[in-house]
């Protein structure tokens, strides 16, 4: 996409979509901005080409991951070195956001194109297919409106078309609740509970009040 991006006479912007967990191999206070790797990510690309089937089925426990948690976002911090390093004249921005889930608002409130990843995970509750489900019960379910994300990627190619603000790093207009994943999974089983109270998660326009009481953001446009 960089390479077609240079053959563009008359390109403003050109937005690459990475992951706000691009720097989970860092504990402790992140700031959004591009990290040395501490490698040569064009190097590791040789490496893992060369290997073959059974060898790729193991990259996990090679070491090749570093400190990252998962191929995901060991690629996506490679993907935006690469970018940075490659990116010659080409207005660059990177928006990470966190786990993209159903609309909030546009084109209909709750629209999703695929049932996966954490989307299936809550319809599944809410069916009531899933009964049990291991993990942290007060983690922070950091979900993101589809919506969101697609609006703050046209705010990221407007912005960056602008000469005076390419180096800045921008916070992305993504707004998630702090819901611990038991409420989450219990709200979806209530929805399907035949009882006519079904719970809306993202059903109104976050308040002020609703910010000070605990609201994060999540995701950000980082200008390259």
């Amino acid at each position: 996409m960089l390479d077609l991006a240079k053959r563009c006479k008359q390109l403003e912007s050109h937005v690459h979509i990475s992951t706000c967990y691009v720097n989970s191999n860092f504990e402790g206070w992140i700031d959004e901005k591009l990290y040395d790797l501490g490698f040569d990510p064009e190097e590791v690309l040789k490496q893992v080409s060369a290997l073959n089937t059974s060898q790729l089925e193991k990259v996990t426990v090679t070491g090749i991951l570093r400190d990252w948690p998962n191929t995901y976002t060991f690629t996506k911090a490679m993907a935006e070195c690469l970018i940075q390093r490659h990116k010659g004249s080409v207005p660059v921005a990177i928006v990470r956001p966190s786990i993209v889930g159903a609309s909030w608002k546009e084109p209909v409130p709750g629209w999703v194109d695929v049932i996966s990843a954490a989307g299936a995970i809550y319809m599944s509750a809410g069916l009531g297919v899933l009964k049990m489900l291991p993990g942290k019960k007060d983690a922070i379910a950091d979900l993101v409106p589809v919506d969101y994300v697609a609006n703050t990627v046209i705010g990221a190619a407007a912005a960056i078309s602008r000469k005076s603000v390419r180096k800045n790093v921008w916070r992305a207009f993504q707004m998630v609740w702090p819901f611990g994943l038991s409420t989450l999974l219990f709200a979806c089983a209530c929805s399907q509970s035949g009882n006519g109270q079904g719970v809306s998660l993202c059903a109104k326009r976050p308040e002020a009040n609703d910010v000070e009481h605990g609201a994060e953001l999540r995701g950000t446009l980082l200008c390259a």
